[in-house]
């Protein structure tokens, strides 16, 4: 469709984790500007979101409670969570120097450190919820780097004033407040975190539930600010040395309103707390008696079809046993007349292969003649088979000892694969001969600077290949090592005229033998390869390029002079 742009993603899946890679259940998320919805207790979650995006963005994703950290996948999100609990402060300074401090928080053996503004304040992110609600006692501060003594928690432990290290006092003067932006920016996010929902009765019994956590909560601060209230005053009470007795009339006056406030208070709640659960029965009541009446037309509804249904088998059960009856009487009878016709052929059919049986018992007979003969012919030819068996197995072992010493002879020539990679680090040898004896071979020397290598294969295989190689091998050292010829091509030309001259190939019509090869000489000190080769190539390979270099296209000895 033109002018518009569809996306085949309508929902997005995903996993709820912290920063410990645990999955967080029951949290508030919500994606692209959806509503909110709770996780599951696996931490899983599945949200269709108001604005279709190709790729979702850490600033799409809302958690309560917590704060976006990172993302991983693009349809099936894994999204890992720090908390969003921020601590504000303010370091209170006598002195008024207006400069900024550096503050450090230690929450058991995590360190938080922050540097305060100009006037003191400064905001701590990540702070643990269950350490500010229940254990702020434990948290320690140091101001540059010097532990603070006197601390001072407000509202709700969200906000702390620390005083500055030697210079601790607490005097009625001094104003514990923040500047007037933090404070609306606070309110603003409890009026956002307070905004009603779809009026469905899910969300209804959503809403009253976290209020309901929400007042137990607010119970425990109030209890926990009237505890500290109430335990100050104990502590003024102890520091008075002496009480006058109008004075003393009065504490004991004003404890005695306090407990009966508490009494009404606790009357009052209780009170309220059954009517709230006499609506909870009544609810429950509606719920079971709309569930009992629906059960009971249920189970009227069902029983009428199941006595409709039952009615309708015996119906079908009746057509089939009346089918089934002519069916049986009808096989009864054809079986019947099968058996009065088998009857009268029987005997007719017995009497010819009675017959049949007597003229076939008197050819087995002569068969079974014939076949004693020929077992003994085969026999005789077996044990005769077996006298050349062993002739041949003896004849072969004779053989293949004689090729084993030839292998070992063979071998013995060879320079050891150990020597010839002493040059070479990065070298390696393949020799696989394709029977014992082998038609190809190697060969190496290394005369000062210069060091040989060289790759023969011979004409034929087995035991006239490894004529070859014996001769091949013997000229190559007397050629270069007897004679002092370097170059690859001086080699060659002087190996082919002694191969022609060895083999006698100097007729026209003689049948040419010989071998293919290359041949290289490493010229270490001048830094020299010098390549020939006869019907033979070698790879180059340098700086990721491979070269084939061909040789010849003519093997030794099939040249003519």
């Amino acid at each position: 469709m033109a002018g518009s742009i569809a996306f085949a993603q309508q929902k997005v899946n995903g996993m709820l984790f912290n920063e410990k890679l645990e999955a967080l259940g029951e949290v508030m998320i919500s994606v692209g500007q959806s509503d909110y919805i709770k996780t599951h207790r696996n931490g899983s979650f599945q949200v269709m979101p108001k604005l279709i995006k190709q790729k979702y963005e850490l600033a799409d994703f809302r958690i309560k409670g917590y704060r976006v950290k990172r993302l991983e996948g693009s349809i099936a999100f894994n999204v890992f969570v720090t908390p969003d609990t921020q601590l504000y402060g303010k370091v209170i300074d006598k002195q008024k120097r207006n400069k900024p401090f550096k503050v450090t928080l230690q929450d058991y053996n995590k360190k938080e450190e922050t540097t305060t503004k100009p006037n003191g304040e400064f905001i701590l992110n990540n702070i643990s919820a269950n350490l500010l609600e229940y254990n702020s006692e434990k948290i320690k501060f140091w101001v540059d780097d010097v532990p603070v003594k006197t601390i001072k928690f407000k509202d709700n432990n969200t906000k702390v004033f620390l005083f500055v290290p030697n210079e601790e006092f607490l005097a009625e003067d001094v104003e514990l407040s923040f500047e007037q932006d933090a404070d609306i920016e606070q309110k603003k996010e409890k009026k956002e975190n307070k905004k009603e929902k779809t009026t469905s009765f899910i969300e209804e019994f959503t809403k009253i539930t976290e209020n309901l956590l929400d007042d137990r909560q607010e119970q425990q601060n109030r209890a926990k600010r009237l505890r500290t209230d109430l335990a100050s005053l104990t502590e003024k009470l102890l520091a008075e040395k002496n009480i006058a007795p109008e004075e003393r009339n009065n504490w004991i006056k004003y404890m005695a309103m306090l407990d009966n406030t508490f009494t009404d208070n606790d009357f009052l709640f209780n009170s309220y707390q059954k009517e709230s659960k006499a609506e909870i029965a009544k609810m429950q009541a509606v719920i079971q008696q709309k569930d009992s009446l629906r059960d009971v037309a249920e189970k009227k509804t069902e029983k009428v079809e199941k006595e409709k249904e039952q009615i309708q088998i015996e119906k079908e059960l009746d057509r089939i046993r009346f089918r089934t009856n002519i069916f049986i009487y009808s096989v009864i009878l054809i079986i019947l007349l099968l058996m009065v016709f088998v009857f009268f052929f029987y005997n007719r059919i017995i009497r010819k292969q009675r017959d049949q049986i007597t003229r076939t018992s008197h050819k087995l007979a002569e068969k079974v003649e014939e076949v004693n003969q020929q077992n003994e012919e085969i026999l005789t030819q077996r044990d005769n088979l077996d006298a050349k068996s062993k002739e041949l197995e003896y004849a072969y072992g004779q053989i293949t000892s004689s090729i084993v010493s030839a292998e070992r002879i063979q071998n013995a020539i060879l320079d050891s694969k150990e020597e010839i990679l002493e040059n070479f680090q990065d070298g390696f040898v393949i020799y696989y001969p394709r029977n014992i004896v082998s038609g190809d071979f190697y060969w190496s020397t290394h005369k000062g600077d210069i060091i040989t290598l060289g790759v023969i294969d011979c004409t034929g295989h087995g035991v006239p290949g490894a004529f070859m190689t014996m001769l091949g091998h013997s000229l190559l050292n007397y050629i270069i090592n007897e004679q002092g010829i370097t170059f690859p091509n001086e080699v060659l030309t002087l190996l082919d005229k002694q191969v022609h001259q060895a083999l006698h190939q100097k007729h026209k019509g003689d049948n040419y033998i010989g071998m293919d090869m290359s041949l290289l000489c490493l010229d270490y000190k001048n830094k020299v390869v010098h390549f020939a080769g006869a019907k033979h190539y070698i790879l180059h390979i340098s700086n990721g390029k491979l070269t084939e270099l061909k040789g010849a296209k003519i093997p030794i000895g099939m040249t003519k002079f």
